[in-house]
């Protein structure tokens, strides 16, 4: 066997060999919790038509709902021992100016009743938000940006959907507004359709920080 010969036999084999292991770690058929607010509730006929397929899905999302309110929801959700949890919570927080402490708390509790998971994946906030009556929420939405933050860096079976990026992204490319929200909050389809694709991503990414195709 010349060297180019065995070059290419070593490659071939290392494919398979990911290829296995690709196919052994599958996350298809998790059961997969959302809890969610009005964005999540947009979204749902997206995340249905791309996920359902592939996931078991249990979704809880209201329209107007703080973290807070949401945790009997989430405690419910848990009931179903979900492997993966995609908490898309907080924008309510923001434009309704609930205290940062509480909000964070609120976060940390949330977090604490998936804790069986072995991903959770959280949707940050649209620093570019704009309160009815107030204005701009754009600090408080860092806040609790912030705060994700420090929970991924510090909990490896948490990641983040940045959301926020997706959405300065489009007004960076289409000012002075963006295309993706008609109002600052609310993705329209376009929007809807890029966070059901980011999602669909994380999921089949757990515990794989590869991802070949």
């Amino acid at each position: 066997m010349n060297r180019t010969t065995g070059a290419i036999a070593a490659v071939v084999a290392l494919l398979v060999i990911l290829i296995v292991v690709d196919r052994s770690t599958t996350r298809d058929g998790d059961s997969v919790a959302i809890v969610g607010d009005s964005i999540t509730f947009l979204d749902q006929g997206d995340i249905q038509r791309q996920m359902a397929g592939e996931f078991s899905l249990h979704v809880s999302a209201t329209l107007g709902i703080t973290l807070g309110r949401s945790l009997d929801a989430a405690k419910l959700l848990a009931g179903t021992r979900p492997q993966q949890v995609v908490i898309d919570l907080g924008s309510n927080d923001a434009l309704s100016a609930v205290p940062i402490a509480q909000a964070t708390n609120d976060l940390h509790a949330m977090v604490a009743v998936f804790k069986g998971a072995d991903c959770i994946h959280l949707v940050n906030i649209n620093t570019h938000m704009v309160a009815l009556g107030k204005g701009p929420v754009g600090v408080e939405a860092k806040q609790l940006n912030d705060e994700i933050h420090k929970m991924a860096d510090a909990n490896s079976a948490i990641d983040i959907i940045d959301w926020d990026k997706i959405i300065g992204d489009d007004i960076r490319a289409h000012p002075p507004k963006g295309q993706l929200t008609a109002d600052t909050i609310h993705p329209g389809p376009v929007g809807q359709k890029l966070l059901a694709d980011e999602l669909d991503t994380v999921l089949h990414r757990c515990g794989r920080p590869w991802q070949f195709w």
